[in-house]
Order: C-alpha cells, then structure tokens, then sequence
C-alpha cells in the first residue's frame, strides 16, 4: 500500500485489501492500530467537510506528507495524510504508548 511501520513481534497483522490492521495478541487486547488508502476521498478537504464537520482538527506532518488528525466520537484517533496524490487514513485506538511507537515508525516506502 505504499507505507509500513514497525511493530511488536507477538502484534497480530491483518490484511484487508486497503487497510492494515495491528492489534495485540487476544487475550487483554485493548489497542488497535490501522492504516490504509482511502479511495473514496477525492481531497483532504473532502474529508473535513464530511467527516469533521465539528471536530477539533490538528495540523500534522509524517513523513513528509501533510494532513491533519482529529479524534472522533468512537474516541479513535484518526490521521489522515495526502502523499503522491493518494490519501492516507491512520487510526488508533485507543491512543497508548504502543500506538504511539508504531505511529513513529510510519514511513511511506513508494
């Protein structure tokens, strides 16, 4: 998909087509992490207007690739990111500390 990101070796990864899901093992599993292309934005803007109406939105870089974040009513922290004229959604869930050093890890590989 354009991306990857360093991950704990018991983490579980899942591959749906057009996002990336990384949780822990089962067993008091309670952070959740995901990326992917979304394809049915055509631009960020897009997004704003549909989806984060009335949501605090920060600016963010990664990368190199400039977007914004914003956490949404499921209490997902939600990062969305334009690169090579493709758009980028990171979400997490809840935000932790292992979230957190996979989010640092994200680095576009195309």
């Amino acid at each position: 998909m354009g991306f990857e990101v360093k991950y704990p070796i018991l983490w579980i990864v899942q591959d749906n087509g057009n996002t990336v899901e990384i949780n822990p093992p089962p067993v008091g599993a309670n952070t959740y992490f995901s990326a992917g292309l979304r394809n049915d934005f055509m631009s960020l803007e897009d997004i704003k207007k549909t989806l984060a109406t009335n949501l605090p939105i920060t600016p963010i870089q990664i990368d190199n690739a400039s977007g914004f974040e914003y956490t949404d009513s499921d209490y997902h922290e939600s990062i969305w990111l334009l690169h090579s004229n493709k758009i980028y959604i990171i979400r997490t869930y809840p935000m932790s500390e292992d979230a957190n050093q996979i989010l640092s890890t994200f680095k576009f590989n195309n």
